[in-house]
């Protein structure tokens, strides 16, 4: 595994120049600005882009996609880019 994987995901600290790897995450959106109008607050959703592993990050809403109702966060907690578009 690489030293990029071992320093964000296993030990915690931040890659150089700050950064923090991840993408194409599953996440509960927690603020949402008011011309927003494609998820609330508490929508599991998955994004384009990242950084995923980050505690909280912004995004662009034409980056995001609601997940299904009923979908459990621990088995599906990365999706693949083809898989959001229709």
């Amino acid at each position: 595994m690489g030293s990029a994987w071992k320093r964000s995901t296993f030990i915690g600290g931040l890659l150089p120049g700050g950064r923090v790897v991840g993408h194409e995450g599953v996440e509960t959106v927690v603020e949402v600005r008011e011309d927003v109008e494609n998820v609330d607050v508490g929508d599991m959703v998955t994004t384009l882009g990242g950084p995923a592993f980050a505690e909280y990050y912004k995004t662009k809403g034409c980056n995001v996609v609601r997940m299904p109702s009923g979908i459990d966060d621990y088995t599906l907690w990365i999706s693949e880019p083809p898989c959001m578009r229709r």
